[in-house]
């Protein structure tokens, strides 16, 4: 309110010299105008702390603490660069007439003589900015003064917010330690001081600020680096065409070994498991970590061992958005601790599912991604601010691996997650931990990108990171590869590959959110089952698919209830397209599952159903798609997987499985 406020009032004090007319605004708008500026924002803040679990009575008396000295000092500071008000001029609350005491006409006229040099640069801009007085000398308006000087310190507090936040997530803290709605709180801020300034000036030439930021923007992302990208990382190992592994082979020996690892069996062979997690932010990574690590669980029932053989008989699991990131959790503690989970580290991985991010993606949305939209000429002062460490690299994306890198804390401890999708290939190929498919799309073609660590068979190589010469043998962080295919629009940037060898370098095309493509990872997981049971079919036993969906089926009776209106002429076609877009996935994983259950069955020469089968969790909660879950909804997570019809279906699993 104390930024809207001087520029509100710079904008209609000068509007008669700018634009030759009479206006003066009445006293009682300047009273009122500083309460209706502040209200909503201070009404939101107060509403989202008092819901919020971090939130406390002490921090929210010492926000409003803070805030009152803030305005005290502002409110001192414009008081003191402006003179006495000329009678019979009526006073307003916080601006005087055009004036300024002696004191502050002394500092101008003494030892800053060259901001003379400034004023006069300013009033080439036009009518508004500057006045003469009786000496010839040119001042610039308080208003302006004060609107700069509020610029000043707007600029401190973005300078300081960028290297505390910039210190926290690199040292690994997880959190920004600022609230996801001060920095939109911040980002307003930003905006109206930009477009405030630029409207003073096009106004007076009738130029739409809509336009004048079209160009700047085409201009600057024309001409200098705008773009976002994630780094592939040099391979361990010389390069070479990495070979991909089945996820079966050294798994069915280990299966049937007297010292390997026990696995589920069905008629005396493996059951083959295999997982397919929808995207859906934050709600689908707690769901998808709740499903997985209460199935383990309750498989066990208090035995480590039998639910150890659970998550040995997972083989797949292809994720999608939120859901590669609650897969990303489950298949980390596997690899880090083995299939033995306690109740505990079970519990740690829905923990790290449910823990909010929102906090890193704002601030990487306020600091990094606004200089790099507006002012990417600016690099080289960055560059400056972060020695030996290219600050052009770090943007809300990589803010969100920060978080999530240092989610996933044990009860003893874990440490950051640093592995490679390289080391989860080997970790697979060994038969210890599923194959994992992270699932995003190419922006330019439409095409899937799979991200995985087993071979699914694919036709053509290109759409599997590491399976293409184009690759030149790249690895990736296996928190960038779920990244990546949770780059669901505008929370994370759609990024480019940029593969840094020696002193060459190679881009690849933009990659965003898997769901674009195949939002329930139906599509890969066929094509994994296909080649397994090819390769593998006298070996195996049952085929067991788990789909993991957090959005609720869909109840048709709603949709006779629904509103109409001029709205649904508005945004009718962008609606349809979306909702369709998924409709179709449904329909094609449907007639998929449908075709292999059946090419499956006969290929094995059986008739019964019950040989291969499909359990959908759907979740009866919409949650949020961000990446900031209250209290609350957590509790509905929990509460849809002990509901009866979740558990009802559980137990249809497990009969499933020991028959």
């Amino acid at each position: 309110a104390w930024i809207a406020v001087p520029l509100t009032i710079t904008v209609l004090d000068r509007a008669e010299e700018r634009f030759n007319v009479h206006y003066h605004a009445p006293v009682w708008f300047w009273d009122w105008a500083i309460f209706l500026y502040a209200i909503p924002p201070t009404v939101l803040i107060l509403d989202v702390a008092c819901h919020s679990a971090v939130s406390s009575y002490p921090g929210i008396l010492g926000g409003v603490l803070l805030a009152w000295i803030g305005s005290v000092i502002v409110d001192a500071f414009a008081r003191a660069l402006h003179g006495p008000p000329a009678p019979p001029t009526p006073l307003r609350f916080i601006f005087y007439p055009d004036s300024y005491p002696p004191a502050i006409q002394a500092i101008f006229q003494g030892h800053l003589r060259w901001l003379q040099v400034l004023f006069r640069f300013l009033r080439r801009f036009g009518p508004g900015y500057t006045f003469e007085n009786n000496q010839h000398q040119i001042y610039p308006y308080p208003e302006h003064v004060v609107a700069a000087a509020a610029v000043f310190l707007v600029m401190v507090v973005y300078v300081i917010g960028f290297l505390s936040g910039w210190h926290r997530l690199a040292a690994g803290k997880g959190l920004t330690g600022v609230p996801a709605l001060a920095d939109l709180e911040f980002l307003i801020t930003l905006l109206a001081i930009l477009f405030s300034g630029a409207a003073f000036y096009f106004d007076r030439y009738r130029i739409p600020v809509t336009l004048a930021t079209a160009l700047y923007l085409i201009g600057v992302s024309a001409f200098f680096k705008t773009d976002h990208y994630w780094n592939a990382l040099t391979p361990a190992q010389a390069y070479s065409q990495p070979p991909f592994p089945d996820g079966l082979s050294e798994w069915l020996k280990n299966a049937g070994s007297p010292n390997g690892g026990a696995v589920l069996r069905a008629d005396g062979k493996p059951v083959i498991i295999v997982v397919c997690a929808s995207g859906g932010g934050i709600e689908a990574a707690a769901w998808t970590a709740r499903v997985l690590t209460g199935l383990q669980e309750r498989i066990g029932n208090g035995d480590q061992e039998r639910g150890a053989q659970f998550a040995r008989s997972i083989r797949l699991i292809s994720s999608t958005s939120g859901g590669s990131v609650g897969s990303l959790f489950y298949v980390q503690s596997l690899f880090e601790k083995g299939t033995r989970l306690s109740k505990e580290e079970l519990e740690a991985i829905f923990t790290a599912a449910k823990l909010p991010s929102l906090d890193a993606v704002g601030w990487g949305f306020t600091t990094s991604d606004f200089a790099r939209m507006w002012f990417p000429f600016l690099r080289p002062i960055w560059l400056i601010l972060g020695p030996g460490y290219d600050v052009w690299d770090i943007d809300r994306g990589w803010a969100l691996e920060q978080a999530w890198r240092v989610s996933l804390r044990g009860p003893h401890g874990s440490p950051p997650i640093r592995s490679r999708l390289s080391d989860w290939r080997k970790a697979v190929a060994q038969g210890r931990i599923p194959g994992t498919v992270f699932n995003a799309t190419v922006t330019e073609t439409g095409r899937p990108l799979l991200l995985s660590t087993v071979d699914l068979d694919m036709p053509d190589p290109s759409v599997m990171f590491g399976a293409d010469t184009n690759d030149r043998g790249a690895d990736i962080n296996t928190v960038t590869a779920a990244r990546l295919s949770a780059s669901f629009p505008y929370v994370s940037p759609v990024t480019r590959e940029r593969y840094c060898r020696g002193n060459d370098t190679w881009f690849g095309p933009h990659i965003a959110d898997g769901g674009y493509y195949d939002n329930y990872g139906v599509t890969a997981a066929i094509r994994w089952i296909h080649h397994s049971l090819d390769t593998h079919l006298k070996q195996i036993g049952k085929v067991i698919i788990i789909g993991i969906d957090d959005a609720p089926e869909q109840d048709n009776s709603k949709l006779l209830r629904v509103s109409g209106g001029w709205s649904s002429e508005i945004i009718g076609p962008a609606k349809t397209a979306v909702n369709a877009l998924f409709g179709a996935q449904k329909g094609r994983n449907d007639i998929e599952l449908d075709l292999l259950l059946a090419w499956s069955a006969e290929k094995k020469g059986v008739s019964d159903p019950n040989c291969h089968r499909t359990f959908w969790f759907h979740a009866y909660h919409a949650g949020p798609l961000s990446w900031q879950l209250s209290d609350e909804q957590a509790n509905d997570i929990q509460r849809d997987w002990l509901r009866p019809e979740t558990q009802n279906l559980v137990d249809q699993l497990v009969a499933c499985l020991q028959s």
